[in-house]
C-alpha cells in the first residue's frame, strides 16, 4: 500500500488528487477561522516516524496557515456541511471494521 499525497487512477483513466493516510505519515491539524471566517483541516507530510492517532496536530495548532507547510486543507463555512463529512467519514470507518 502507498501512502501520502498522490493521484489515484481508475479503469476510465480518471485521476483523482487524494490524501492515503493510514501509516502516520500524514499530518492533520484543525484550522482555526481565517480571514474569510473558514474553519477546517489541513493535511501536510508528517515525519515517517508518526505515530497513528498521535496528536501531532498539537505542534501546530495555532500557528498561522502559511507556516504550516500544509499540501491540502478541506474548509468549512457552515457547521451542517461539516456534519456531513463526519457522517461520511464514519461510514467509511464502519466499512473498514466490519
Amino acid at each position: 500500500m502507498k501512502y501520502g499525497f498522490m493521484k489515484i487512477a481508475y479503469e476510465d483513466g480518471q485521476e483523482i488528487p487524494s490524501i492515503v493516510m493510514g501509516d502516520g505519515t500524514i499530518g492533520v491539524t484543525d484550522i482555526l477561522k481565517n480571514e474569510e471566517g473558514l474553519v477546517g483541516v489541513g493535511f501536510w507530510p508528517a515525519p515517517d516516524n508518526g505515530i497513528v492517532g498521535n496528536a501531532v496536530a498539537e505542534d501546530k495548532r495555532g500557528e498561522p496557515v502559511t507556516e504550516l507547510g500544509l499540501q491540502f486543507q478541506i474548509m468549512f463555512d457552515n457547521p451542517d456541511s461539516i456534519d456531513v463529512v463526519i457522517s461520511r467519514l464514519q461510514a467509511a470507518k464502519d466499512e473498514l471494521i466490519t
